[in-house]
């Protein structure tokens, strides 16, 4: 999926990404929610948007190169950072399956719903309403298990993000798409891999439909905060950005 404008983040409607931002720093969410804090796309998020570019939306690159300069030469060349989204999408081109599916469906499809009487909007990247699927592209640092507090499956994050859209595929098309993931590895060489989270697999069914549940238990604090009903607490995460920037001097014990 593509890196989103800031106003995807001002809009009314809730989305995964904002959902995400709210659940790991609520301080931080609602000042990117009221427009007092960007967020500045890292060169991993730039890779992740240009390879999709270039897969699902083609005819958006000159829009592109208007809003990202700094990854092209002045000849309009990508610079050596980014030259590497090439080389993924020619190792996507490779696999006529995932390339089928990212290429032949119906591109950048924005989406609306209710979840847990909430209005949500979800952007996909590719809808085949023939096939009753639903694909995204993702980029990533490696298809292998990552560590996050114990070993997890790369795609493990996404499981919310496939839960919403796929209940908002059901809201308009009046039937649950599945969705897939296609996903490329920035490793030299990438690896690709793809993952269906079908419900015909009781388990995967059970966890889409925890994770919706999951949102209904969260999203009645998320929205006081979002309004100014609740008090939006920062994560003080040395790891987050917003933190760093807004926390006062503390001085403290110190600790054994």
């Amino acid at each position: 999926m593509t890196e989103q404008p800031a106003s995807y983040f001002t809009d009314s409607r809730m989305s995964n990404s904002e959902l995400r931002l709210w659940r790991q720093c609520p301080a931080k969410a609602k000042a990117v929610h009221e427009g007092r804090w960007t967020i500045e796309p890292t060169d991993a998020m730039l890779l992740g948007s240009l390879v999709d570019i270039i897969v699902t939306q083609p005819e958006q690159m000159d829009a592109f190169k208007a809003e990202n300069p700094d990854i092209f030469t002045q000849k309009g060349e990508l610079r050596a950072t980014f030259k590497h989204a090439e080389v993924m999408v020619e190792r996507l081109k490779r696999e006529p399956v995932a390339w089928n599916m990212l290429t032949w469906g119906e591109p950048q499809k924005m989406l609306t719903g209710e979840i847990a009487k909430v209005e949500f909007k979800g952007l996909l990247d590719v809808v085949h309403p023939g096939k009753r699927i639903f694909v995204d592209l993702k980029t990533t640092r490696t298809l292998g298990d990552v560590y996050n507090d114990g070993w997890e499956k790369w795609y493990n994050r996404y499981w919310t993000q496939m839960a919403i859209y796929r209940e908002l595929t059901r809201q308009t098309y009046g039937e649950a798409f599945e969705p897939v993931i296609v996903g490329v590895s920035s490793e030299k060489p990438p690896g690709v891999d793809g993952v269906a989270f079908s419900s015909r697999s009781q388990m995967i069914e059970d966890r889409l439909q925890m994770e919706l549940r999951f949102i209904e238990e969260d999203i009645e604090q998320i929205m006081a905060m979002r309004t100014g009903e609740a008090e939006a607490e920062p994560c003080s995460l040395p790891t987050c950005d917003y933190c760093r920037e807004t926390a006062g001097f503390d001085l403290k014990l110190a600790e054994m």
